[in-house]
């Protein structure tokens, strides 16, 4: 239904698959995925952009559902007095730096608590938070 490039070249590694390696993406609504004999798919859906329905053999068929807070994330933040953003994800203090201290002494937010993010964006910022939190204990 939506594709999105969020990091740095991911945009032209969209454009490769299709140019280099011919890729198709489709936007689309799916109605219906059924495996064939030779155990390829079989997908049913509507082109959203053309408005036409599809009947197509694909090697791979990829779903994914959206990424929000869970439950307990905003239940924490409930308890804790935490700034959360229209998203529901959680904000830090200061939402124009790079610190990643919330309005709460102690309290520091890392990784997808604070929106959807990538494996190495992950890691970063846990580095990140591990020397704020350092330097928040001496």
């Amino acid at each position: 239904m939506d594709l999105r490039m969020f990091d740095r070249h991911f945009e032209e590694m969209y454009y490769e698959a299709q140019e280099k390696w011919g890729i198709q993406f489709i936007r689309g609504r799916l109605s219906e995925a059924s495996e064939n004999p030779d155990h390829s798919l079989l997908v049913k859906l509507e082109d959203t952009l053309t408005g036409l329905p599809l009947k197509i053999k694909i090697d791979l068929l990829v779903l994914l559902v959206g990424f929000v807070p869970s439950p307990e994330t905003q239940r924490l933040a409930s308890m804790l007095g935490l700034k959360e953003g229209d998203d529901r994800f959680l904000c830090p203090a200061d939402e124009h730096t790079f610190t990643n201290s919330t309005s709460v002494p102690g309290v520091f937010l890392a990784g997808t608590v604070k929106g959807p993010s990538g494996l190495a964006n992950t890691i970063t910022d846990a580095r990140a938070t591990a020397l704020q939190v350092a330097s928040y204990l001496k």
